[in-house]
């Protein structure tokens, strides 16, 4: 099971996040995502000397925009999208917020299903790998690598769920 993440709030708007996050979790909701959003969101507004608790249009105008070229458009939209739904808490408490009503769309992946011969290929190279630090931790972990890949990619199981595995 998941364990809830608590992270400390500093800025005027501190004790509003702690309330919504409190009351998302009531409602049966982990929103770990969410809550690291939302203390990233309060390091904006202590780090741009915010001292009132009204979320202007201008006051999120450079937290709304991508943040760098690196940042894949889920992540952007995870983070807009923690906040939008904390500005409607805020309205719902009586507290005047723009509601940041911008969409940003979806990254595009695309699948590669693999060849027999890229199939045989891969498991060879994982089956021969040898790590170049003769390391105990490194020969275990190169001991392994045929059973992960393998799970990962035989059985449909995800990286997570197989790195999660327990002997």
């Amino acid at each position: 099971m998941t364990k809830q993440k608590n992270y400390q709030y500093k800025s005027v708007l501190a004790p509003y996040i702690e309330k919504y996050i409190t009351e998302r979790r009531l409602m049966g909701y982990i929103y770990n995502g969410g809550a690291y959003q939302l203390k990233r969101f309060d390091d904006y507004w202590l780090s741009n000397g915010y001292t009132d608790i009204h979320i202007t249009a201008d006051k999120i105008e450079k937290w709304i925009c991508c943040l760098s070229e690196a940042e894949s458009k889920s992540s952007h939209s995870g983070r807009v999208c923690a906040l939008r739904n904390f500005c409607k808490y805020m309205i719902s408490c009586g507290i005047e917020c723009c509601i940041p009503m911008i969409s940003i769309g979806e990254d595009h992946n695309y699948v590669h299903i693999l060849s027999k011969s890229e199939i045989k290929e891969l498991f060879d190279i994982v089956d021969n790998y040898h790590p170049a630090v003769e390391s105990p931790n490194f020969i275990r972990l190169a001991d392994e690598y045929p059973i992960i890949f393998r799970l990962y990619y035989c059985c449909g199981m995800r990286n997570n769920e197989v790195c999660s595995l327990e002997t």
